[in-house]
C-alpha cells in the first residue's frame, strides 16, 4: 500500500481492489499484469469531472437496464402465473369428471 500511495495511488481496501482486478481480467484466479498496471494508471490523481460524468452516466445506463430487465422478467413471472393456473383449473376439471 505504502508503494502505490507514494505514487498518488490509495486504496483503502486492498480485498475490494483484489475482486474488481479479477472481475475486469474475466473472472480468474489470478492477477492479469495488463489489468493491474491499466488500472492502477486510472486510479492514479484525483477524479476529474469527466471521471465523474463518465461513472453516473454508465451507472444511469446500468439503472436503465436493470429497470427494463425487471419489467421483462415481472411480464414473464405474471404469464407463467396465467398458464399455470389455467392448466391447474384444467386438471382440476378433468379428476371433477
Amino acid at each position: 500500500r505504502s508503494y502505490l500511495h507514494v505514487r498518488g495511488i490509495d486504496i483503502k481496501d486492498a480485498e475490494v481492489f483484489f475482486q474488481m482486478l479479477l472481475t475486469l481480467g474475466g473472472g480468474q484466479t489470478e492477477v492479469d499484469l495488463a489489468v493491474l498496471v491499466s488500472t492502477l494508471i486510472r486510479m492514479k490523481g484525483l477524479a476529474t469531472s469527466i471521471d465523474l460524468h463518465s461513472l453516473s452516466f454508465e451507472t444511469k445506463m446500468l439503472g436503465r437496464k436493470q429497470y427494463a430487465f425487471m419489467e421483462e422478467n415481472t411480464e414473464r413471472l405474471q404469464n407463467i402465473e396465467k398458464l399455470v393456473s389455467s392448466l391447474l383449473k384444467q386438471e382440476v376439471n378433468m379428476l371433477s369428471l
